[in-house]
């Protein structure tokens, strides 16, 4: 300027830092709970690898968690997710071990400079209880429980995938053995996990090509020894498929794919399976009931449906 004189300009960008660095917080962080989510995980686990230092891989899931969001609604969903993370970080040793939230009621957990299993033997027992003490919101009681599978550096894995895969492997052991316990991983798991989704892939692919039978379980009055009703299916069957025709799946076993064979069978099975039960009834001169609809195939309900009148029935 004329006369020695200068402007000086002054931005304020204390708005924008603020916006910049929540937006980092959220690309790092699960909006619910506030834990690292999946990707700030993962950072956390290479860099903890790359230390080369003896570490524990948790892969943690809620036990009874869907029975809170059907019977409270998810908003007591929402703050029970809250309430465990808080109880999971009161869990860890010091701010070297990681917990984060992957997604759903799915948790993972990174313990540090372990020493050897009972390290992580420890801190798996101490959230078993944690978790299983009850939740108070509200003047109601919330009870859960959680399994975890864990995975050992470097014994079950070298780098971040393996420990996960490994870790979920254990998990899922954990699971099936009854829950609310924790697993390590075994060598021999990695053959029953994909034997079983081996399994699963036959059996999917045996619903889409409807390949399924269904036997019916006799429902008795035991005064009168008369058979009241039936329930299906008391077992299911494949017929047709490379897993052998005698191949049988029973509920005591396998109830969830004996339910989900009978909830997707298509308008035909219904049809054939009402009227072996309508034939049945007919033969003893009795009526056959239905002791859950939800479930059971029923001949009166079916009837009603008009199932029965496309096969010339009538009611």
């Amino acid at each position: 300027m004329s006369g020695g004189g200068w402007v000086a300009t002054f931005d304020d960008v204390t708005e924008r830092r603020r916006v910049e660095e929540r937006m980092t917080h959220l690309a790092h962080h699960d909006t619910l709970t506030n834990l690292p989510n999946r990707s700030m995980f993962r950072e956390r686990l290479d860099q903890a690898l790359d230390e080369a230092t003896d570490l524990a891989i948790f892969s943690l899931d809620l036990d009874r968690f869907k029975a809170v969001n059907d019977t409270w609604g998810h908003p007591a969903g929402d703050w029970l997710l809250k309430c465990v993370a808080e109880r999971l970080q009161r869990c860890l040793r010091n701010e070297t071990d990681v917990v984060a939230r992957f997604g759903g009621d799915e948790f993972v957990i990174i313990q540090s400079n372990t020493k050897g299993a009972g390290d992580a033997e420890k801190l798996a027992a101490r959230i078993v209880d944690i978790i299983g003490r009850p939740f108070r919101d509200k003047s109601r009681d919330m009870h859960i429980g959680i399994s975890l599978g864990i995975a050992l550096f470097p014994n079950d894995g070298r780098d971040a995938d393996t420990l996960l895969k490994n870790a979920d492997m254990a998990l899922y052991r954990a699971k099936s053995e009854g829950r609310n316990v924790y697993r390590f991983f075994e060598p021999g798991m990695d053959a029953m996990v994909r034997a079983r989704r081996a399994l699963e892939t036959d059996l999917e692919a045996a619903l889409r090509r409807q390949e399924f039978e269904l036997d019916f379980q006799p429902i008795m009055n035991i005064a009168s020894s008369e058979i009241v009703g039936a329930r299906s299916p008391d077992a299911v069957a494949l017929a047709g498929t490379r897993l052998g025709a005698a191949r049988r799946l029973h509920p005591g076993r396998r109830r969830d794919w004996a339910d989900r064979a009978a909830g997707r069978m298509g308008a035909e099975e219904r049809l054939h399976s009402c009227g072996g039960l309508a034939a049945w009834a007919a033969y003893r001169g009795q009526c056959l009931g239905c002791a859950d609809q939800k479930r059971h195939l029923c001949p009166q309900r079916d009837l009603r449906a008009g199932i029965f009148r496309r096969a010339g029935r009538s009611a």
